[in-house]
Order: structure tokens, then C-alpha cells, then sequence
């Protein structure tokens, strides 16, 4: 008997990374960079729909991510980045779009 098992849940990957120069902040943490994480849910991990985005700070040479106070994520949020979905957060939306439109025009 073959089980047939679904792999979904979510992810969340780096669409954006900033330096603390580029933004014009003063980087007195000692951290390395500024990053728009997109969080998306998947089914086999082909990326269905985005969630949502945060602001992170990374340090280089570590793993770990670590959110911004307050303060510098209003700062962040005043400078009017663009934080828009990449497409490919929508890849399984859009190639079951493209498998209806062929399975419709096909006959």
C-alpha cells in the first residue's frame, strides 16, 4: 500500500537586504544588515500565497535573526521602501491558473 503524503505548511526566505549605510542609520549593535523577510505558505514547496513580511536584523556570521526595536522599525517603515510580493510567492497559484487555461483551451 502506498501512503500518499502532503508536504505543505510555510516558509519565509529574504526578498530584501539593506546595509545600515544604505539606510542611513547609525549601526551601533553591531549587526551586519537590514532584511524584508517574505513569509509564504507551500504545498511541496512550490509557493502558494505570500502571508506577511517583517523587518529583521541580521548579523554576520550568525543564523540567527533578530526583529528590530520599535524605534528603528518605524524608521524603516517612514522611508517608504517598497514591499510588494515578489511574483514568485505566487508560483502554485499560478501554474494551477496556467494548468486550467491549457486544460480548457486543449480539447
Amino acid at each position: 500500500m502506498h501512503m500518499f503524503f502532503l508536504i505543505w505548511g510555510t516558509t519565509s526566505f529574504t526578498t530584501k537586504r539593506y546595509s545600515f549605510a544604505e539606510l542611513q542609520i547609525a549601526d551601533e549593535t553591531g549587526l551586519h544588515s537590514i532584511e524584508l523577510r517574505q513569509r509564504v505558505a507551500h504545498v511541496f514547496y512550490i509557493p502558494l500565497f505570500p502571508i506577511s513580511q517583517t523587518w529583521v536584523l541580521a548579523r554576520q556570521g550568525d543564523s540567527n535573526k533578530y526583529l528590530p526595536n520599535p524605534d528603528l522599525e518605524s524608521h524603516i517603515e517612514q522611508m517608504g521602501l517598497q514591499k510588494a510580493a515578489p511574483w514568485y510567492c505566487f508560483g502554485g497559484l499560478i501554474l494551477i491558473g496556467v494548468g486550467v487555461l491549457f486544460a480548457m483551451f486543449a480539447r
